[in-house]
């Protein structure tokens, strides 16, 4: 049954981040208030205390005759609020940078991925599957830096033996070439067209595959896949497109065994079967097949019915979800609002000061 390519994919992960409003923590170096406010005390008692302020004043003559003056009594008031806003203007811009000095933070609560996924391509290569390969490798091609947002990728073929085209990588230019590469090959030689052109790229994909002279070893395949993802350490959620039709001769796996190691490993298993060739007796197999993702917490799609964008669509929405991060708790210094009133009060007393001497 052939499938169809040229079926648009859109598997970018629009992840939000989950951010609660934050909140007030407090002062990291409090103590620097305190220590702000004897340094400022200092400087008064010394101000207050200074030679020639208790000196003898001087009298002047009719000065009584001179406070009835309008011009008098408005320069003097005037005065008289220059000298309190000069006041003001002062303690709040000391206040404020001595805040500043004492580090203000705040705590912000999210939720974000933690971006420790692997997925690994697993492909059956045998030449029933050559449509079906090259419409799952021609989906990744499209996919660029944004929409892997950070998972690594690896890709393996088998057929009668396994073969790692690529390990793990965050190399997404080379995940993208190779991709593309192998759709143009697989789907030249599903149609026995331009073979000249894709013979290089299909060797890449199938050299070694064909050792010991069996065929569709899905098993093995699928054991190999996940002995290659390993045991990651921190631990990541690891997932595997497993794309096969499980016509297989001898192996040394079952799928079903497979799958079991899978499953002990925590590994998701998504099965993409497709019967390009229209085994009439596949029921078995599928059943298996069916069973392998079921065992391993993945899905099981037919390609007669789902079409291999929805299937990796799907893949990546669900392994996105299982990444999520725990909630966190981030403590951030938080000086915004402290720096812009030290400076417009610190302006405001240049400004007021300048007045003063008019």
């Amino acid at each position: 049954m052939a499938l169809t390519p040229a079926v648009t994919l859109n598997v970018t992960l629009n992840v939000t981040l989950d951010v609660t409003p934050a909140l007030e923590l407090g002062l990291t170096w409090w103590w620097a208030i305190p220590v702000w406010l004897a340094a400022a005390a200092v400087v008064v008692l010394v101000w207050r205390r200074r030679p020639g302020r208790s000196a003898a004043r001087t009298p002047v003559a009719h000065s009584d005759r001179l406070a009835t003056l309008p011009s008098y009594a408005f320069r003097r008031r005037l005065y008289q609020v220059l000298t309190v806003a000069l006041a003001l203007a002062l303690a709040l811009a000391l206040g404020a940078a001595a805040v500043v000095t004492a580090r203000p933070t705040v705590i912000v609560t999210t939720s974000q991925p933690e971006w420790d996924r692997d997925t690994l391509v697993c492909l059956d290569v045998s030449g029933s599957m050559w449509e079906a390969d090259a419409a799952v490798l021609d989906q990744f091609a499209t996919l660029g830096a944004a929409d892997y947002a950070g998972q690594r990728v690896a890709l393996m073929t088998f057929d009668a033996a396994p073969v790692v085209v690529f390990p793990l990588t965050d190399d997404y230019d080379l995940v993208q070439a190779t991709m593309a590469a192998g759709a143009r090959a697989f789907a030249a030689f599903a149609s026995g067209t331009a073979l000249e052109d894709a013979t290089a790229d299909w060797a890449q994909f199938t050299a070694g595959t064909a050792a010991g002279g069996a065929t569709s070893a899905a098993g093995d395949g699928l054991a190999s896949c996940v002995g290659h993802l390993g045991t990651p350490e921190p631990p990541r959620t690891q997932a595997i497109l497993f794309v096969t039709d499980n016509f297989h001769g001898d192996q040394v796996y079952s799928v079903a065994e497979a799958a079991a190691l899978a499953a002990r490993r925590g590994v998701r298993v998504y099965v993409l079967y497709a019967d390009a060739w229209n085994w009439s007796d596949a029921a078995a197999e599928v059943e298996e097949l069916r069973q392998a993702a079921a065992v391993t917490g993945g899905t099981f799609y037919d390609a007669a019915a789902t079409a291999p964008a929805e299937v990796v669509d799907a893949l990546g929405a669900v392994e996105a979800a299982r990444s999520a991060g725990a909630p966190r708790a981030v403590v951030a210094d938080a000086p915004g609002t402290w720096l812009i009133v030290a400076w417009l009060a610190s302006l405001g007393v240049v400004l007021v000061a300048w007045r003063l001497r008019q």
